[in-house]
C-alpha cells in the first residue's frame, strides 16, 4: 500500500552535554632537594618535588556548584594542594567558559624509590573533581622514578705497559 507510518520512524535519540567540567592535570616541573630544576622530569631521589597543575574548566552551558577536587596524593602526608584561584568571580560558582586552576607539589620519599613507585616504575597521581549537577571527572599524570646519574666517572687503569728499566732515565748529573 502507498501509505506510510510517520510515527513509526525512530531517527534515534541525541543526548546534548548540559554539563561538562572538563579537569586537566599536568605535570609542570621537577624540583631537586637543592632547589635546581630537574632537566629531565624524572624523580631519581627522595625530596625531589613534583609540581602540578590542575585546572577545572566548565565547558557546559550551565553554572556548576559545589565543585570539589579531590587528589590523595597532593592532599597526603607528602603534597600540598593550593587554590582554586578561580578566573572570573571569586564567588564559588563555576559559571560557564570559568577556569579554576590548583597549584600542588608532591615531595618523592626513600619508600618511593626503594620500592620503584609500587613496582611500576611511576609515580602515579590522580585528581578527581565532582560538582552537584555532574558526574565525577578525572585526570591522572605519571612521572618516571630513575636512577640519580652517577658524578664523574672513576678513571680507569691505564692500559698501557710499564716501562722497561732500560728505559728509565738517567740520572742527571748534579751541578757542582
Amino acid at each position: 500500500s502507498g501509505d506510510s507510518d510517520i510515527n513509526g520512524l525512530d531517527l534515534g535519540t541525541v543526548v546534548v552535554p548540559l554539563l561538562n567540567p572538563f579537569i586537566n592535570k599536568e605535570v609542570i616541573g621537577v624540583i631537586n632537594p637543592d632547589g635546581t630544576p630537574d632537566g629531565d622530569g624524572i624523580v631519581d631521589g627522595p625530596g625531589d618535588v613534583i609540581l602540578y597543575r590542575i585546572e577545572v574548566i566548565n565547558t557546559g552551558i550551565s553554572d556548576l556548584t559545589n565543585v570539589i577536587l579531590r587528589d590523595d596524593l597532593l592532599q597526603g602526608s607528602g603534597g600540598t594542594l593550593t587554590g582554586p584561584t578561580e578566573s572570573k568571580n571569586p564567588d564559588g560558582i563555576l559559571v560557564r567558559g570559568e577556569t579554576w586552576t590548583w597549584f600542588g607539589n608532591y615531595t618523592a620519599t626513600e619508600t618511593d624509590i626503594e620500592t620503584n613507585g609500587g613496582g611500576n616504575g611511576l609515580i602515579e597521581n590522580r585528581a578527581v573533581v565532582t560538582t552537584n549537577q555532574t558526574d565525577s571527572e578525572s585526570d591522572s599524570e605519571d612521572v618516571p622514578i630513575g636512577e640519580k646519574p652517577s658524578s664523574a666517572p672513576s678513571p680507569s687503569p691505564s692500559a698501557a705497559p710499564s716501562p722497561s728499566p732500560s728505559a728509565a732515565p738517567s740520572p742527571s748529573p748534579s751541578a757542582a
